[in-house]
């Protein structure tokens, strides 16, 4: 009896932990639990060898170290999981192996007794064993032999498809349910099981207490979440330990319940949004997000900077059809990049982008009326103090505060502004300015459900010190051709809920909680009852320039499904009526 362990590459493996593990965390993981399964097979006398195939190097490595031999998978001829083992297969039994015995690494509860349980049954009905998962669904465990090798057939509903091969034809099949192979650790709460209710083997036992996950990954217990509930009800806001005890809760629909019922206590049946004029002033950037095209280069833009003139006359239509705000979004510090920006900016008469903001938001609030609200990203002081003289409210998007992002390989990686401890300062700038301001998170980049939560939490933490947060959007990652993360998945619907309830519940009833309706046609009135009270600015006149595929709900839609959702939509400024009702601390006199 030979056995067989087939693994994808460690960094590769389980990216449906992504949301919960770091790429680091899951790759551990991952050697822990194959580990386990191949001390369980070597030590097994009815086991005579095992296999390890792999693309990745370090397996090599990592099968020497645990006694088992190697095949590289980058030497097969095959591609993906079922090629992969069928040549693999075909490759030991031409090494002499009678029977085999596949087994994935990701079983890392695996005891002896089951590989004993599957010898015994093979022994007395022969044919093919499968060891199967806990939803009788899956094939974590094959047993034939080489005169009976199977056609494999991995991936969805593979119990059924490998026993309806053999029953074809003629084949005995023997399905075993046996509680060390039914936990395979594919999704967060299979993690959670494991730590909570399985026993498994010593290597993974001692990474997930080692590294803290096995505390980390639990969600609250009953009494809990009856405390969060609780301090919720009562207007407090959770500790920053409860929060970060909301990264491992699954249940999604348990949270959305909640936060509605904290926002309703909070802003009652209204749903705001400011109607605006979107104003892309400059396309130019010194960053190069992964996920960007709102950034150009100067050889693909007639102009670096928008004419003041054409502004105005923008601003001038959007008053005519109601709107009160003028949107000011810009790359970030375009000079230090780039000659064509400083030689513009020369000709216009200026030395820096934010000195061009400061004089066109100037003309637009004096000559229109619109509001001015600025993203000009990182700011000094000084800068801020100037931008405020001619804006109501001003905004930086956070988007992550991990540092991982901004990592080689990763999305934040060669823009230096995405810093977060550079986002931070200006929010504590902002905040000691005292300027109505707006930040939230981007979700769907790479970073963890927990790095979201620790996102939150250092927004809320500047906001406790200085109350300037007006509004937290969060908001969805869409892949964009042309882009270095066009192929990377998009956060689905149930994971944008999730984030909108945990925002709504670290923050508590009376922060202003968005999310952009283009970015989810279709699915608004769920957005309202995971937590949300605003849905941002909304133009009736000019596209979202920096997710220009997702055109804006025209605002009589907008309207009505909001009234779907049982609640009233109404319009408001861009600064919010708590900080317009304090124009003294909040706004400059000539606003």
């Amino acid at each position: 009896m030979h056995a067989l362990v087939p693994l994808k590459s460690l960094d590769a493996a389980k990216s449906r932990l992504a949301e919960i593990l770091t790429p680091a965390e899951r790759s551990a993981l991952v050697e822990a639990m194959v580990r386990d399964v191949l001390a369980v097979l070597v030590e097994h006398a009815g086991i005579e060898s095992v296999t390890l195939v792999s693309s990745d190097l370090a397996a090599h490595t990592l099968a020497a170290e645990c006694g088992a031999s190697f095949i590289d998978e980058d030497k097969l001829q095959g591609t993906g999981l079922n090629a992969v083992v069928s040549e693999s297969v075909e490759l030991l039994a031409a090494g002499g192996a009678d029977s085999i015995l596949i087994v994935h690494g990701d079983v890392p509860a695996l005891q002896a007794t089951d590989v004993t349980a599957a010898l015994q049954i093979h022994a007395e009905s022969g044919g093919l064993v499968i060891g199967t998962d806990i939803d009788s669904r899956g094939s974590n465990l094959l047993l034939f032999t080489v005169k009976d090798i199977p056609e494999f057939h991995y991936g969805e509903d593979s119990c059924e498809r490998h026993a309806r091969w053999a029953q074809d034809l003629g084949r005995q099949v023997s399905v075993l349910r046996h509680s060390g192979l039914a936990l395979d650790i594919d999704r967060p709460n299979d993690l959670q099981q494991l730590i909570g209710d399985a026993n498994p083997g010593q290597h993974t036992r001692e990474y997930l207490l080692q590294s803290g996950l096995a505390s980390r990954l639990l969600p609250p217990s009953a009494d809990q979440w009856q405390q969060i509930a609780h301090a919720l009800e009562e207007g407090e806001l959770l500790s920053d330990a409860q929060a970060l005890s909301l990264a491992a809760v699954a249940d999604t629909a348990a949270l959305v319940e909640l936060a509605g019922t904290v926002r309703d206590r909070g802003h009652g049946n209204v749903i705001t949004y400011s109607r605006k004029v979107f104003i892309p002033l400059s396309h130019l950037c010194r960053d190069v997000c992964h996920y960007c095209t709102f950034a150009q280069t100067p050889r693909k833009i007639e102009q670096a900077f928008m004419p003041v003139e054409d502004v105005l006359e923008l601003c001038r239509q959007g008053a005519a059809m109601g709107c009160q705000e003028a949107l000011f979004t810009l790359g970030e510090r375009p000079e230090l990049r780039y000659k064509a920006a400083r030689e513009a900016l020369a000709e216009l008469g200026f030395d820096s982008t934010l000195e061009y903001v400061r004089y066109v938001a100037e003309r637009v609030l004096k000559e229109t009326g619109l509001l001015p609200h600025i993203n000009a990203g990182c700011m000094t002081a000084v800068e801020i103090a100037e931008l405020r003289q001619v804006s109501a409210s001003m905004g930086i998007m956070l988007e992550s505060a991990s540092e991982r992002l901004c990592q080689k390989g990763m999305p934040h990686y060669g823009s230096p502004d995405k810093d977060p401890a550079l986002r931070l300062q200006t929010l504590e700038l902002a905040g000691q300015a005292e300027v109505p301001f707006t930040s939230g998170i981007l979700i769907g980049i790479g970073e963890t459900r927990r790095e979201r939560i620790e996102s939150l939490l250092a927004l809320r933490a500047v906001h406790r010190r200085h109350g300037h947060l007006q509004e937290v959007i969060v908001q969805n990652f869409r892949a964009k051709p042309g882009t270095l993360m066009a192929a990377a998945p998009e956060p689905d619907l149930e994971d944008l809920l999730w984030t909108i309830a945990a925002a709504r519940l670290i923050f508590g009833g009376q922060m202003n909680i968005q999310a952009p309706p283009n970015l989810s046609p279709g699915v608004l009135p769920q957005l309202v009852a995971a937590g949300i009270n605003d849905w941002g600015g909304v133009s009736p006149l000019t596209p979202d320039h920096v997710n220009p595929e997702a055109p804006w709900p025209h605002l009589d839609s907008l309207a009505r499904e909001t009234a779907a959702a049982g609640k009233f939509l109404d319009q408001r400024l861009t600064i919010y009526p708590a900080y317009a009702t304090e124009p003294g601390r909040w706004l400059d006199r000539a606003l």
